[in-house]
């Protein structure tokens, strides 16, 4: 149920403003920062982005009915205000900071009435939330999820639209804790990342627990700098009373600087700095085998995802669990069943003699631990990767990952992955740049369908498959349309056409 009248002063409470403009309408029916969204009665807020500034549109908020709008007061001198009448127009000194306590507020301050838990980091988001959440609703938590692959209340997909890949923009987080609160959410995980944290999409967001995975350069395009990426992450630790953190990782250190309250440590390599962590590592055909080690308490676990980052993801939620007082012999049990996320490590079955895995590893640590992972386990015999990089985003890392799967692969594919409005050709070029010319093991196929095909083609008996970048991905971004493309569907497609 979408609030109703909320009066502008109380929206704009703690807020330094200015009214520009004085209109008849007093209280605000809804929050709009796309002016094409602009119904009668709307607030409009003029945000400035990388691409666009929202200033240019107010006009046509006020054309299409917006009665109240919000904007920087660095604009002013650009905006004629007797162009406007009967409409309430205020200044402030930044929208984009501004907009999550307008939110908040619009929404009567949403986390209060749930336990939020925010986990950030390169990779391991999407896994961590997830299994996660379902921990929780083994336990009958009413369980809210905010990610990657979607966003959810228990099992059921919110009918409310998805615009951004991970943490949703203000308005439509504000939406979706309303709703969390509406539907009696006990536990709410959300992915939160790097840019939500920079662009204070959260900063209004009450976290019981943040939780932090790892770091490795990425999205660098946005940031400029690894320094600006490694701060904004560390911001979702000074709005979080307690903390589980990864020691195993190189900024952890730095992490625990923000630190408030408990914190719960965990790792493998650096156990002894650990208050969690996993010892006698083994992998076998679909699992992998060790011990946890907490309190001085040692409980063995097996777990149906036979890699190593599967064994980082697991010590995050036991750290999470612990945190929320969830009996960890239960949760041990619940671990161990099947806890298989979309297009993470997503092991494609069938009745081929060799295995097929999609995972959405499109960073150079994601692609390099699930290579290491996949080398580790004794059942394979040649490893088969398809990649490519992702248009208009970060260069650096193509040539980067390249040199990785050439060194960790049998055979690697070169082939597309969302090229957006970036040649193809272009792409694979910069990939190449990391490899080494004279080695004949890769292959380039432009086109990721051909590419999978052929993969699945020349595998053997024993050898396996890997299908890495998109994962979930429903969609292939090319020249500013998005195709249906699955890998799934590809894979399944080329299984059945083979005789075995």
């Amino acid at each position: 149920m979408k609030p109703i009248g909320i009066p502008l002063h109380q929206l704009l409470t703690g807020v330094n403003y200015n009214i520009l403009l004085q209109g008849s309408l007093q209280e605000v029916n809804d929050l709009v920062i796309h002016s094409k969204l602009v119904q009668e009665g709307s607030m409009y807020i003029a945000v400035k982005g990388d691409k666009t500034d929202g200033h240019q549109f107010i006009t046509e908020a006020y054309e299409k009915g917006a009665k109240f709008i919000l904007i920087n007061k660095e604009n002013l001198p650009s905006i004629d205000l007797s162009l406007y009448n009967d409409i309430t127009i205020a200044a402030v000194s930044n929208t984009r900071e501004c907009l999550s306590y307008v939110v908040n507020l619009f929404y009567s301050d949403p986390s209060e009435h749930f336990s939020l838990i925010g986990v950030t980091g390169t990779n391991g988001k999407t896994s961590v939330t997830t299994i996660a959440s379902r921990v929780f609703q083994a336990f009958s938590y009413n369980t809210g999820l905010i990610g990657t692959i979607n966003n959810y209340i228990n099992q059921t997909v919110l009918d409310i639209e998805k615009t951004n890949p991970t943490t949703p923009d203000c308005i439509e987080l504000g939406k979706i804790m309303n709703l969390f609160v509406e539907e009696k959410v006990d536990v709410a995980l959300m992915e939160v990342s790097s840019m939500a944290l920079k662009t204070h999409r959260v900063d209004c967001c009450h976290f019981a627990t943040a939780v932090f995975t790892n770091l490795s350069p990425e999205h660098l395009d946005n940031h400029k700098s690894m320094e600006d990426y490694v701060q904004s992450k560390l911001r979702l630790f000074d709005l979080a009373k307690q903390a589980v953190v990864n020691m195993d990782d190189a900024y952890s250190n730095r992490v625990l600087e923000r630190c408030k309250g408990k914190v719960i440590t965990y790792g493998i390599i650096n156990h002894h700095l650990c208050d969690l962590y996993a010892k006698d590592i083994h992998y076998s055909g679909d699992s992998v085998h060790f011990t946890i080690v907490h309190q001085e308490n040692e409980m063995p676990i097996t777990i149906h995802i036979p890699c190593e980052f599967a064994v980082y993801n697991t010590l995050a939620v036991i750290g999470i669990s612990i945190m929320h007082q969830l009996p960890l012999q239960r949760v041990f049990s619940i671990l161990q069943e099947e806890m298989k996320v979309e297009g993470r490590y997503d092991v494609i079955e069938g009745k081929q003699p060799f295995t097929v895995i999609i995972d959405y590893a499109h960073t150079p640590a994601a692609l390099e631990n699930l290579l290491t992972s996949v080398r580790k386990n004794p059942s394979y015999r040649r490893v088969i990767t398809v990649f490519g990089c992702g248009g208009n985003r970060d260069k650096s890392k193509r040539s980067v990952m390249g040199s990785i799967s050439q060194r960790l692969s049998d055979i690697t594919i070169i082939t597309s992955d969302n090229p957006r409005f970036e040649d193809p050709n272009v792409i694979i070029a910069d990939i190449l740049n990391g490899m080494e010319k004279e080695k004949e093991n890769y292959h380039i196929l432009v086109d990721r369908k051909e590419a999978i095909e052929y993969a699945i083609a020349v595998a053997k008996a024993d050898d396996v498959v890997l299908i890495a970048g998109k994962g979930h991905e429903k969609t292939q971004e090319c020249n500013g349309r998005a195709t249906e493309f699955n890998d799934k569907t590809v894979v399944e497609q080329a299984i059945r056409k083979l005789r075995f």
